[in-house]
């Protein structure tokens, strides 16, 4: 016999952190309630310390695929109404910790045959959802109680364990504004608007909490598909939008630049349709700059160019630039005498970018977490500060043989 019960699961109220805990001595008497409250202690401070230190969101894993089936083009049931979630760990905003052992197939709710409305009366569904990870507690080990303080029943029955556990669950993104952003092209899509508050981050509050999706973390966002014959056939997965760890919401970070990295830009598109500008975008308002001493400048917003075989030279920037646009985009437009030289244009150069985050501060007065590691975006290491670097190269506009190692920009 087994009982189950799923905690939290319609309210994002998170438990109360404990702040007692037992004190021993010889000689002491002790209930259950004295070693539940030892627990409770141990479980909330942990949460507790989760969930402001960490935050919340994927950890590691919990990749959300096709059924094998769907990847094979085998026509099955299989293939149109099953995905599988792959292994890991999540943290939820009460900090409690959701782990999913083993690779868990997940039957969708989705059906070849569209009604009118979003959702049928059997609760298939006909436009997007969300796939959701949800703490769950079961109590198992279900034994004989040999004492009680209440009436004597000698059928009365006790769970002797609580496994804590995880489960998959659907959700409409109607009803969690916010969980899930609606485009991942907007930079601006991101951008926190918090730079009036006295405790910064998503809560606004120093101790509360802020469950935008719920008592869930999120995986994928789930479109079925229709066919002309108004039958549902398959679906698309989408995990741009999950919140990844670390995830604190304390360091501003660069989220958006308008060249691709290690990536090739016409000579054309870089005069003609960028107007000579190099733009990057933060996550949140930077601080105007203070002379030559922080904030975007001509010394921490540097450009120079050239290739592996010759000496760099910088960029001139044109006048008043480098500079910041509407608090959060960076500027480095590129002189006209240098972007038409005589001399020979920037076609055929390699464009390095630096930005020199320890002197860009944000409007909390913290540092720029800008790191470019591994060259993706949002930048950062979980550190205030750092250097931005990042290149691209310049091409003529009919050039067609160009290295490989380099990716053409969309």
């Amino acid at each position: 016999m087994r009982e189950k019960r799923i905690e939290n699961s319609a309210t994002c109220h998170c438990h109360k952190v404990e702040r007692e805990r037992n004190r021993y001595f010889t000689g002491k008497f002790m209930t259950a309630r004295d070693f539940q409250v030892d627990q409770d202690y141990m479980v909330t401070q942990m949460r507790y310390h989760n969930r402001l230190f960490h935050g919340w969101g994927v950890v590691c894993g919990l990749e959300v695929v096709a059924h094998p089936d769907f990847v094979d083009k085998i026509p099955t049931d299989c293939a149109w109404r099953w995905i599988v979630v792959k292994a890991g760990v999540a943290l939820d905003c009460c900090g409690r910790l959701l782990v999913l052992e083993h690779d868990t197939a997940f039957k969708l709710p989705i059906q070849p045959q569209k009604p009118d409305g979003k959702i049928d009366k059997n609760g298939y569904w006909y436009r997007p959802f969300l796939l959701c990870l949800r703490y769950h507690e079961e109590y198992i080990e279900v034994v004989p109680a040999l004492y009680t303080t209440d009436e004597c029943d000698p059928q009365r029955r006790e769970a002797n364990r609580l496994r804590e556990t995880s489960v998959i669950t659907v959700c409409d993104p109607e009803d969690m504004p916010g969980c899930w952003p609606e485009t991942d092209d907007d930079p601006k899509a991101r951008c926190h608007d918090d730079c009036g508050d006295e405790h910064p981050g998503p809560a606004g509050v120093c101790l509360g909490t802020h469950c935008v999706c719920h008592d869930t973390v999120p995986l994928a966002l789930i479109t079925p598909h229709e066919d002309e014959d108004n039958s549902s056939r398959g679906y698309t997965i989408s995990m741009k939008g999950r919140p990844k760890l670390p995830l604190t919401g304390a360091h501003t970070k660069i989220i958006h630049t308008n060249w691709p990295h290690g990536g090739m830009v016409p000579i054309s598109t870089l005069r003609d349709k960028w107007n000579g500008e190099l733009r990057l975008w933060f996550d949140r308002a930077i601080k105007p700059a203070e002379g030559y001493k922080s904030g975007i400048n001509e010394f921490t917003f540097v450009v120079q160019h050239g290739d592996l075989d010759e000496d760099l030279e910088f960029l001139t920037p044109a006048e008043h630039s480098p500079s910041l646009e509407h608090d959060r985009c960076a500027v480095f437009k590129i002189d006209e005498r240098q972007l038409y030289s005589r001399r020979g244009d920037l076609a055929g150069s390699t464009l390095y970018i630096t930005l020199k985050c320890d002197f860009i501060l944000d409007c909390h007065n913290n540092a720029v977490d800008g790191n470019h590691l591994g060259g993706d975006l949002p930048s950062g290491n979980g550190t205030p500060g750092g250097v931005f670097m990042s290149w691209c190269k310049i091409i003529h506009d009919q050039q067609e043989e160009v290295d490989p190692k380099w990716q053409k920009a969309a």
